[in-house]
């Protein structure tokens, strides 16, 4: 079981993800069609990682690093 301060450590950490891909792509200048499109996600799946909604797996957390290398 996850402690409320593990649970609040997680949270922190995959908001933080969600800001950081969202950032990566303004600044790539993509639009998340664009995103979605390169890396083999439907654009909903782009847009949850991006608020958090969904946490992505380490496959396409690869992809993600891929593109904005």
């Amino acid at each position: 079981m996850i402690s409320n301060y593990g649970r609040e450590a997680a949270d922190s950490m995959e908001s933080k993800l969600a800001e950081k891909l969202s950032a990566l792509r303004v600044r790539a200048g993509l639009s998340q069609r664009d995103v979605a499109k390169r890396i083999g996600i439907s654009t909903q799946s782009c847009s949850h990682y991006e608020t958090g909604r969904r946490t992505p797996d380490i496959f396409i957390l690869y992809r993600f690093s891929q593109l904005y290398q």
